[in-house]
């Protein structure tokens, strides 16, 4: 807050002057003996200072902010790279694992970039049984009889079963897979068929 104190006109004058770097007190109209002319910041303030000095009052007041600024000691550059927080990784934003169907009795699961898993083998039914392990695509373009779906693992009945959908002329189609134990190749590519049925 800037303060403008005098108990004359010319002092008035003068302090006025010398708070707005005027050089020329003579442009500043003399004010009345015996006024005290306490200005500030405040709307009241610059109003005042207006009145005194025949200066816009925002003039005066970016005048005393500019001032007021260079007082003022820099700020400490900021590294908004290094001190920025790191965005968690979101399941929703990874890719859906692919299965892909290959030949009637070979198929293989792509997760990511790690390498694929043999449909049927160990690796296969345990991946099945991992907490993140929710779903998957079965890429059928190498069959003529199954039609491409979605597997998902839902918890009904305080337990995890798998199910298929397929969006099928506008209505979503859902079919029961069963537990992951029962999820081989052979199961697997039979509930393409059958989803497949609903496309005739």
């Amino acid at each position: 807050m800037v303060i403008v104190k005098a108990d004359s006109a010319t002092n008035a004058s003068t302090a006025v002057a010398s708070s707005l770097s005027i050089t020329d007190p003579g442009r500043i109209p003399t004010m009345s003996s015996n006024c005290a002319a306490k200005c500030t910041s405040t709307a009241w303030g610059c109003e005042a200072a207006s009145r005194v000095t025949d200066i816009h009052h925002t003039t005066i007041l970016l005048r005393w902010v500019r001032e007021a600024g260079l007082l003022l000691p820099d700020a400490p550059s900021l590294n908004l790279r290094a001190s920025a927080p790191t965005r968690p990784t979101s399941s929703m934003g990874k890719a859906t694992p692919k299965l892909k169907y290959w030949s009637h009795r070979r198929a293989e699961l792509y997760v990511g970039t790690d390498a694929p898993l043999l449909v049927g083998s160990k690796a296969w039914f345990e991946w099945l049984e991992l907490p993140e392990s929710k779903s998957f695509s079965f890429d059928s373009s190498g069959s003529s009889l199954a039609s491409d779906f979605t597997a998902r693992r839902e918890t009904r009945n305080k337990g995890n079963y798998w199910y298929g959908y397929k969006l099928i002329n506008c209505r979503l189609r859902n079919t029961y897979i069963g537990l992951s134990s029962d999820l081989t190749f052979s199961h697997l590519l039979q509930v393409g068929k059958q989803l497949s049925a609903y496309e005739d």
